[in-house]
């Protein structure tokens, strides 16, 4: 499976914007903390596997941690391990850029399963808080 890893300018990019207001109803499903609007600040990749736009992942710099915002793929797309892929190609990139950790927010069943695959670990503290550390 060809996939290809893009950042784009920000979230008003119009290929982000065209896929979040076609997707925005199921993004908010998993990412109910997420607000577009207090987003300026993202980073903003595109997933795309045979040219087809597959997904979005967001993140905020806050600190030594990358915030993800949203880390999203279409229905179809899901459980092919492109989750995996894009960490395993963006890890050391996150790594080089400072950060030593990598936070998620979620409350949403299948999304925290998706985290702990990935290596994430559930905070002690904070009951929808996953971290992971960056190799």
């Amino acid at each position: 499976m060809d996939i290809r890893i893009t950042e784009l300018k920000d979230i008003y990019d119009p290929e982000f914007q065209t896929f979040f207001n076609e997707w925005q109803s199921d993004i908010e499903q998993f990412f109910t903390h997420f607000d577009l609007e207090e987003s300026g600040l993202c980073v903003v990749y595109k997933l795309e596997v045979e040219d087809v736009m597959a997904g979005v992942f967001l993140y905020i710099p806050k600190g030594l941690e990358a915030h993800i915002e949203i880390d999203y793929l279409i229905p179809i797309y899901r459980d092919l391990g492109i989750g995996k892929e894009f960490f395993s190609q963006k890890e050391a990139q996150f790594k080089s850029e400072g950060f030593e950790k990598m936070v998620s927010l979620t409350d949403d069943e299948a999304h925290k399963n998706y985290l702990l695959s990935l290596g994430f670990e559930k905070s002690t503290k904070h009951p929808h808080r996953y971290s992971k550390k960056l190799a």
